[in-house]
């Protein structure tokens, strides 16, 4: 009977362990089956935590170690946990994607050697479908420009760092540039745009009128799936012109995106995955040459402003001392860091011998500047010097040449903008005179008054600004040892040197005589003579009728043109190579009885804004 007995027992606790087991089966086999989907759907969190528990029952098992490791390198954590699973797996065999995995973050950790041999690899083992969908002989290009440009690195200081979403990168230009950011209008979108719902972030200058054009990125008409860089011609600063897109020069057959272009030097900047990309995104720059119409090869900016990571939407500031530009390197999922950095003057780079310093280096965290907001120390370059006055323990900043510099600038930019508008409604005003129509009349009336009120405000602002760049110079002057002058951007009116244009600075034609140099036997000239390169007039006026010749009394040299399908005659005088020299004579012109007369500008004959004449002129200088 006790044997009996104990037969039955090992019967029944066999048949209960065989259900205890077959249901740890079931259980593993769902946990296998929910981290395949998590997977599949790109839940990579989800995934790698099912992933992990299975690995802690079956640790050596090859689908669980692919997993996790796909999970890691996805979410960017733990590189050299998920590069020893996928060693592991690619010996398994288990699935050939394992070496592209493993190529890709041995290319993100600036490993670049060893992902080239695991690219290669995959491109023995793996399908022809999967090698030309992941774009596995780019990504060897790629990989190849990485060697190229970590072996040195340029020198920088991270002013400021800060975490952000995709839905905040519009703070790229709150702390950079003299614009903002805006959603692609659209109007500027393609069809292929509407249907893929694409409406990226565009740069929109301030001033518009600065700029002949805006550029924005957009799907190619042609190819399917790839984005490229347009520009929209500004017509009139309220029309826009139809998007045109970049030529093969700046556009490639991979994607870019994220312009900005720098009016003052003529400079694009963009990001990219063609060209010479080190993966991802890296930021490009190229000139335009407005002679030629044609753009420079496009330059990458080095290492560790591009990494393998995406780089991009590089914005400078007012006065191009320092730059913005967005990165999702040391970031998970849907996440990036906004860097402002200011770049050293000094154009030598430093050595990187290992891989730990180019993975320290990319990281930018030793290259934060800690320098105090309000050093209480000199000779720092841009920062205010602080001194005691004798007898009082009250400390008093010293103005720099910086802070002179800066709103003598804006008052600039002011005036100019003020100059640009009251031509505009000077030559409204006459047109109106001549207008039959009363709608349209109506309608100039209306907008001659909103201009002009605009005018006079920005008038406003830039005698406010020019007068607090006179004090900031005087207190410049005196907290200047005589001994030992700080120098300083003299007075745009009186003390500027002009900009040189050739080798041999070309000279003025101005002067004012004690009585007018025209008369019946020397009549004005009818037309303007072309000029090659930028040069200023000022506009004395705008008249129905022709002025006499003396009507300008001692000023010379004068000349007129009319109006297309007018009968309005405007008058100009004098040819000024800077903006120096013919800021200082329209204050004479003013002084002498034509207190409305304003600054002109031409380009290789062609008129352009006060605005933009400032930037070609100012493109070579450091303020």
């Amino acid at each position: 009977m006790k044997i009996i007995f104990g037969l039955l027992f090992i019967i029944c606790i066999e048949i209960t362990g065989g259900e205890w087991l077959s249901a740890q089966d079931s259980i593993y086999f769902n946990m296998k089956t929910q981290a395949r989907q998590h997977l599949d759907n790109r839940n990579y969190d989800s995934a790698l935590t099912i992933y992990r528990d299975l690995l802690h029952r079956f640790p050596k098992e090859p689908e669980y170690q692919y997993g996790a490791a796909v999970s890691l390198t996805m979410l960017n954590r733990d590189p050299e946990e998920a590069l020893t699973m996928l060693r592991s797996v690619n010996i398994s065999g288990y699935n050939p994607l394992s070496w592209y995995y493993t190529g890709l973050l041995e290319h993100h950790n600036f490993l670049f050697d060893d992902a080239i041999k695991a690219y290669s690899k995959f491109t023995l083992v793996g399908k022809s479908a999967d090698i030309k969908s992941l774009g596995i002989t780019r990504l060897i290009e790629m990989a190849k420009n990485g060697l190229e440009f970590t072996h040195t690195a340029q020198s920088l200081k991270v002013i400021e760092a800060k975490p952000i979403s995709p839905g905040q990168i519009e703070k790229v230009s709150e702390i950079n540039g003299t614009g903002k950011l805006v959603r692609k209008p659209i109007e500027f979108c393609s069809k292929n745009d509407i249907r893929e719902e694409y409406r990226p972030m565009m740069y929109l200058p301030i001033y518009t009128e600065m700029n002949d054009y805006v550029y924005v990125a957009g799907y190619d008409k042609q190819r399917k799936g790839i984005k490229q860089l347009y520009r929209v011609r500004n017509i009139n600063h309220e029309t826009w012109g139809i998007p045109e897109i970049l030529d093969k020069v700046i556009n490639t057959p991979y994607d870019e995106e994220y312009p900005y272009f720098d009016a003052r030097n003529s400079t694009l900047y963009f990001s990219s995955k063609g060209h010479s990309s080190m993966g991802g995104y890296d930021i490009f720059k190229s000139v335009y040459d407005w002679n030629a119409k044609s753009w420079s090869k496009p330059e990458n900016l080095g290492f560790p402003i591009n990494t393998p990571y995406d780089d991009y939407f590089y914005i400078m500031d007012e006065f191009s001392l320092t730059a913005s530009f967005v990165s999702n390197r040391q970031t998970g999922p849907g996440q990036a860091i906004l860097y402002k950095i200011r770049q050293s003057r000094d154009t030598a780079s430093v050595m990187l011998a290992t891989i730990d310093e180019i993975q320290k280096a990319s990281r930018l965290e030793d290259k934060v500047d800690r320098r105090p907001a309000n050093p209480q120390v000199s000779g720092v370059s841009g920062m205010k010097t602080v001194v005691a006055l004798a007898g009082s323990t009250e400390i008093m900043p010293v103005p720099t040449r910086n802070d002179y510099n800066k709103v003598l600038s804006e008052a600039l930019s002011l005036q100019l903008r003020s100059d640009s508008l009251a031509r505009i409604v000077r030559d409204k005003r006459v047109l109106a005179r001549e207008t039959q129509d009363d709608v349209t009349k109506k309608q100039q009336v209306s907008d001659i008054i909103r201009m002009d009120k605009e005018s006079k405000k920005l008038q406003r602002e830039a005698d406010l600004k020019f007068e607090k760049a006179r004090k900031l110079k005087e207190e410049e002057k005196m907290w200047t040892p005589p001994d030992n002058p700080m120098p300083s951007l003299t007075s745009v009116i009186e003390e500027t040197p002009a900009v040189e244009i050739t080798s041999a600075t070309k000279k003025d034609e101005f002067a004012m005589l004690e009585k007018s140099p025209y008369g019946s036997s020397n009549p004005i000239p009818n037309g303007l003579e072309t000029y090659s390169g930028l040069i200023y007039r000022i506009q004395l006026g705008a008249f129905s009728k022709p002025r006499p010749s003396e009507a300008f009394g001692g000023i010379s040299p004068v000349s007129y043109e009319q109006m297309e399908n007018s009968s309005v005659m405007k008058y100009y005088a004098g040819v000024f190579y800077s903006l120096n020299g013919v800021t200082s004579a329209i204050s004479q012109v003013k002084k002498y009885g034509f207190p409305d007369a304003f600054i002109v500008a031409y380009l290789d004959g062609q008129l352009i804004s006060t605005e933009k004449a400032r930037e070609v002129e100012f493109a070579g200088m450091k303020f």
